[in-house]
Parts: C-alpha cells; structure tokens; sequence
C-alpha cells in the first residue's frame, strides 16, 4: 500500500509553489510508503504527482510511481487482485509490459479501454490519481467500497489531492479552518460521513467514484458503482432465492476463491484475528490455501472480562496458525495513547483505534500485509442496533407519538433529569465501575432521544449516536440539536436500510478509516477479503431471512463457521475490538482527559459548554453509566484540534 497526492494549479504563474508543495507532501506521507518515493512534474509545473512506496508486489525499482506509461503518468495506492488476467487479456491485444506490478496493468488498461470501461473490471481495492498528457485532464478514482482514502479540495488557486489529510494540512497557505457541518456530523456520528471533511474546502472522493478535472475546467464527478443501485437491481434475484443450504455453499465457494485471490503478495501475509465470526472464516479460508502456518495476531487486555484473547486463541489452535498475542496493560496506556491519537488525521470518536494501531504496529515486524473481517457485519447483520431497532420500535409504537415526545420532553427538563441521575434505578448489569452510582444526565438524554423517535428509522440512528444531544455540550446550544437525519433509501426494509446506510456511512468513514490510518501508520497493508464487490454483490442479493435466522444475526456466516471451524466458534457472544474505555478513562487516561477538560485553553475557546461538560466528566469518575461515548468524543476532538492546529476562524 502506499500514499499519493498532488497539485493541479489553474494559472501558469507561481511553478515554484507546486514544486514546494509536492515535496512536502511527499515528505508528510513518508510513513505510509517508506520504500520509495517520488514526484513527477509536467513541463510547465502546472502540473505534479506524488507517490510513497510500500512495496508488496515487484519489489524492483522499476515499479516504483509516479509510473509513466505513454501518455498517462499514474500515481497508484491499492492491490489489483486480477491483475494478473487483465495482463494476460492485454497481452493478446498486443500489449508489452516492463514490470510485474499491478501498477502498470492499471494504466495499460486505461490507455487500451479507456477509464471507465477498465475501472469497471478492475477486482481489489485502490485510490488512484491520473494524468492525461494528452488532453490535459486529471482522473481521481477511488474503490467501489472506499477501501483506500482520497481527498480532494482547492487550496487557493490550486486542486491538491492526497490519501490523508495529513499531507494538505503540511501546506503553506491552507487555511486548517475547520468545516461547520463537518464538526457537527463529527458530534452527531463519531466521525465526518462523506463527501465532507473536517476541514472547509477539502472532500473526501466518493466511493465508486471518477472525479475527471480538465486543466481550465472544473470537476466533473462519474458514478461507475453504487451499493443502492446493487441492491435495489438484486432485488429480482430476491423473488426466487436459492435454498438456503445452496446460498450457504454459493456463498462458500466465492469466499474461498476471493480470500485465494487476496494472497497474492511478493511479501509476508498474516492475519488479524479476533475470534468473532468474520476474522475467524476469513482465517479459515487462509489457512486453507496456506502452505504453511498462517501467523495470526490478537490484541489482549489484561484484567478485562471482555478479553478477547482466549477465544482468538482456540480459533487459532482450531486452525492451526502461528499465534501472537499482544498483551495491552492499563498501566502503559496512558504513555501510548498521545502517540496513538496522533496518527488519525481527522477525528474519529472510535476508541477501537487504539488496539487497531498497537497491534498492526506488532504484526509490522513479522508481515508487511494483513487480512481482515472487516464488513462481515455491514453485509450480514452483525451490528446490535439491527435487532434493537425493531425490538424497541415494536414496544414503542404502540404508546401514542404525543404521549412518547411529551414524556421525552419531561425527561430533558433539568429537574426530572437532576432526579433521575440522582435516584435512577442501579442496573448492576450494566455497572461501568466497582463504585457505580447509578445513571448519568447523558444516558436520559440519550433515552429520552430513543422515546421521542418518530420511526424505526429515527430509532436506529438515536441507538448509534455516541451523543444524545450534542448541543447540550455546545456554548450557547448550537443552532440544531442534532446533525441532519440521513435519508432512508427507498425499495428496501427497515433492515435492509439500516445495513445500507451502514455500508455507505459507517463502514468507509470510521471502520475503513480507522483501519487504514492505524495500519498505514506503521506501514503494514490491510486487505479485506469480504468486501471484495464480488461478495458484496452476492450478499445484497440474499433475503434478509438469511442473514437474521433461528434467533441468530449473521446466521449464514455462523453457521459456514460452525462447518469449517466449531460450533463453538460459532455462536460464542460477538466481542470484536472492545475497549473498556469507561474504566480507561477513570484510570490510566483520567490525567491526560482531566488535562483537556480542566484546562483553561478549554474555556477560552468559546466553543464548549465548558459547566456542562464538566458535569458529565464527574458523573462518568463517581461512576454512572453512560456519559463515557460522549467524553470520548469530545476528548479525541480536542486532541486532534490541539495537534494539529485547526481553528474555527
């Protein structure tokens, strides 16, 4: 994997700026490709690619980037995992090649069909940039799923274009005034959904994407897949579904042969590998067509019930791997985190980067790739929020709406709420420290928010908002209580929805990101074998009674489990990456978090409710539930702004 960027000015005047800012995007972007590095510029310096090399495929200098294959310069972040045939097809038209890099196949395959006719057979993940000596126009594209990151913006007169942030926040000139809406979607999701930025003027290029810029021209966008279009088209497919037990081995054999295809590498491969179902069928898949032992790694944290360590021990003992553990204290946290928050470029409020990063740092000196589980949950309805939705929906809509939103009302009016965290009913199930007191002002925002809700769909994002009512935490309350409701697509179920928007929110913009800054920090490539858009296809096309079945989410993919490895495995309690960030933050973090939220810098800023906050920083140490979500997004906020130098003004 590697990093690309560049600049595209719209006069011929200042050669010497894009000059500048090439080499300093090349040199913010060295970790992400510490193997090579380079810049192309065109005669007139209107024009510059840059490229940092993580090698993984044709080692060879001669596949290093920018790639210049006449009259195409490409710059090239990803893994064509067909590359292969698409060479054999081109060498029968004729086609010569000097490398044995998928980089080039890519820009022979542009030149011969054209764009988009070649984007369309491309199999693997990528974010790539292209520029047309001839007709003087830049082609950014990025993956069907938005596995590879790529941003896009206008600093002064001039495009610049980078796989992180990181790079343009390194120019001269950039403003770093942060995007109003971007911060409030930042609040409302624990993360910035595309096409915005954190940042004014910068977005994020769509997954299944084209974005062409003609030297004097303006941008011009081209969707050449769309996961609505998918599912919405797969629907006829769904009047006469196979049986299940046909689904289940159809299904089998694609993962089998899409896992074979992500091994392609001229480097070590290894695994992640947490025990839960989608990393432990993956791994199944590996082993499978391994030769030998697949080295496999888990992230373990001592003293946590919730330790996932020995279930990705069994799997792996199951399986036959070479097994790592990485063993995470409470102690050494507090002298990991700054250095770990420091590597995302734009806040994200999931505290599941924190193990992400350490173990792709651990697995970084045995392997230079890794595969994931990563969609498993997306694509076959993993995520709690499915089932809770219809559950509390189906309890809800039988109390009258007025009477719901006058009781919600009620509960966020300051007396009822000071009651109810005084003298709430204590849940010991749900006890977040040895010392619980009940519940926090935050968890009755948060079921007062669930109460109000209009419909399964407003249920549904009210269950995954880290905040109940960002505005609460805002000075002067912000002028909307909550970011815009994102628009429920037309044609499909609730469920279907719910994994939709999940798929083209959740999954690109915080799970994908979080995966590709931690892993690329270190310089290890993530592969993904289940959203190859071969199985992504195959899975929109499935009945939802697939996927939710017997009383069981993500039946089809437990019960592959439950064939290949154990029944065991398979019907264990999903953990995933979990983080016991409550005690975290009452622990080893509660310095560095108190150095935040105590600080006078907080104040002056003007931007927080600073008395609000504060309450619910003590409610969270004197142990009531709930207000832990909503401090972390607020603490990973100000870590990222104090770091990196963003303003509002």
């Amino acid at each position: 994997m590697c990093g690309i960027a560049g600049v595209l000015r719209s006069n011929e005047s200042d050669g010497d700026r894009v000059i500048e800012w090439a080499h300093t995007m090349e040199t913010a972007l060295h970790h992400r490709g510490p193997n090579a590095s380079g810049t192309w510029f065109d005669s007139s310096h209107r024009v510059a690619l840059v490229h940092t090399r993580l090698a993984v495929i044709d080692l060879s200098a001669q596949a290093n980037q920018p790639m210049k294959v006449d009259p195409l310069v490409l710059s090239y972040n990803g893994e064509l995992y067909n590359f292969k045939e698409l060479k054999h097809s081109l060498e029968q038209m004729g086609e010569s090649f000097f490398t044995h890099s998928d980089t080039e196949v890519v820009a022979v395959s542009i030149r011969r069909w054209g764009i988009k006719r070649a984007v369309s057979q491309f199999v693997g993940m990528f974010a790539f940039a292209i520029w047309d000596t001839h007709s003087h126009t830049l082609h950014l594209v990025r993956d069907r799923v938005g596995i590879k990151p790529l941003y896009l913006g206008q600093v002064g007169t001039s495009y610049v274009f980078s796989s992180e942030l990181t790079a343009i926040n390194a120019l001269k000139g950039f403003s770093k005034r942060i995007n109003s809406d971007g911060f409030r979607q930042y609040l409302e999701y624990g993360y910035v959904p595309s096409p915005n930025s954190i940042y004014e003027g910068i977005k994020k290029v769509r997954p299944g994407t084209i974005v062409s810029i003609p030297m004097d021209g303006e941008p011009q966008e081209h969707v050449y897949w769309s996961a609505y279009d998918v599912m919405r088209d797969k629907q006829n497919q769904r009047l006469h579904p196979p049986e299940f037990p046909t689904a289940q081995k159809v299904l089998s054999d694609l993962l089998s042969n899409t896992v074979r295809d992500t091994l392609v590498s001229d480097v070590p491969v290894g695994a992640f590998l947490s025990g839960g179902i989608d990393s432990s069928l993956t791994l199944s898949y590996m082993q499978e067509h391994s030769k030998k032992p697949v080295k496999t790694f888990t992230v373990c944290f001592d003293d946590n019930p919730d330790d996932e360590g020995p279930g990705a021990a069994l799997v792996a003992k199951l399986l036959g791997t070479d097994h790592h553990e990485i063993h995470l204290s409470e102690r050494g946290l507090g002298e990991e985190l700054p250095n770990v928050i420091c590597k995302l470029d734009e806040p994200i409020a999931d505290s599941s980067f924190i193990p992400t990063y350490l173990i792709s740092r651990h697995s970084r000196s045995l392997v230079t790739v890794a595969l994931t589980g990563d969609g498993g949950d997306e694509l076959f309805g993993g995520y709690t929020w499915y089932r809770q939705s219809h559950r509390i929906w189906s309890m809800l809509r039988w109390i009258p709406e007025c009477v719901r939103s006058t009781l919600g009302h009620h509960l966020r009016s300051p007396f009822l709420s000071h009651l109810f965290t005084k003298y709430g009913v204590h849940d010991p199930a749900t006890t977040l420290t040895p010392n619980s007191n009940g519940i926090s002002s935050e968890w009755v925002r948060k079921f007062s928010r669930i109460l109000s809700s209009h419909s399964p769909w407003e249920l549904y994002c009210a269950l995954k908002a880290p905040m109940a009512n960002p505005a609460k935490y805002l000075n002067n309350g912000g002028s909307s209580n909550h970011a815009p409701i994102p628009l429920r697509p037309k044609l499909l179920n609730d469920t279907e929805a719910f994994m939709l928007n999940d798929f083209n929110t959740f999954l690109p913009d915080d799970v994908l990101t979080k995966v590709d800054r931690a892993s690329m920090a270190v310089g290890l490539e993530i592969r993904v074998p289940l959203l190859d858009h071969r199985v992504v296809e195959e899975a929109f096309s499935l009945p939802v009674a697939y996927k939710f079945r017997k009383g069981l989410t993500k039946a089809l993919l437990k019960e592959l489990v439950a064939l290949r490895i154990s029944p065991q495995i398979a019907y264990r309690p999903k953990q995933g990456f979990t983080v016991p960030l409550a005690r975290w933050l009452n622990g080893s973090l509660r310095a560095w978090a108190e150095s935040i939220i105590l600080s006078e810098s907080l104040e002056r800023s003007g931007l927080w409710n600073v008395t609000e906050l504060r309450r619910s920083w003590q409610e969270l140490t004197s142990g009531k539930r709930g207000s832990h979500h909503a401090m972390w997004t607020i603490l990973s906020f100000e870590a990222w702004k104090s770091r990196t130098g963003a303003t509002f003004h």
